[in-house]
């Protein structure tokens, strides 16, 4: 990384620039559905917290063991532990269904400006190769 370089302005092996505001602009102009990203970052955000919860659950129940079985609190991890499966599950279901649909409008976006080229870009550039670019720079993004 350049030592001038800029917070948002970092440069890549292949020497170009990857700047946020750009790729923040791009990703603004395909019209993601923020309630999921919120959604899913929530959910994950609760299945941390109660991830974090379960050990010191587990060790007052180990702890306590010599003292009988707490059948309550083993109940309590075991349903802590599921729960926090469950929201997990959820939180990264809805942040990946965010991630495709930004990637959908990407396309969709490209696609549209792709057939408003003039046909001398495409006399010049193999249809392979612009559907290889289309498919795989798209999921760079992603």
């Amino acid at each position: 990384m350049a030592t001038n370089a800029r917070f948002n302005d970092t440069i890549r092996k292949d020497h170009t620039k990857f700047n946020f505001k750009q790729f923040f602009g791009l990703i603004k102009r395909t019209s993601p559905k923020y309630v999921l990203l919120f959604l899913g970052v929530f959910l994950l955000a609760i299945s941390s917290g109660v991830q974090v919860y379960v050990p010191k659950l587990a060790s007052t129940l180990v702890n306590n063991f010599s003292k009988g079985v707490d059948y309550a609190l083993l109940g309590k991890v075991v349903l802590l532990f599921v729960a926090s499966a469950i929201f997990s599950a959820i939180g990264g279901t809805v942040l990946g269904i965010f991630g495709e649909n930004v990637i959908q409008n990407l396309r969709k976006t490209l696609w549209k400006r792709l057939t408003l080229l003039k046909v001398s870009y495409f006399d010049t550039v193999k249809a392979g190769e612009i559907s290889s670019r289309l498919v795989n720079d798209t999921n760079q993004v992603k």
